[in-house]
């Protein structure tokens, strides 16, 4: 887990410099700075705000992964 800490971490930290937040901002992205775990929170949040999970409609579209 150390590796993927740090490896988690160097991009959180550009994201936080303006010159990374500046272009994102004038292409109207969404950005975030966040760990993992609260990344992870976020998304459970935002599934239980909108009271569904995509699950159903990836699974509908027939889509899988390419190895």
């Amino acid at each position: 887990m150390p590796k993927f800490a740090k490896l988690n971490g160097l991009p959180q930290e550009a994201l936080k410099t303006k010159g990374l937040q500046d272009p994102f901002r004038y292409w109207r992205f969404d950005m975030s700075a966040e760990s993992t775990p609260e990344f992870t929170a976020r998304l459970n949040r935002e599934r239980g705000r909108w009271g569904w999970s995509w699950s159903p409609i990836v699974k509908a579209t027939g889509f899988t992964a390419m190895e």
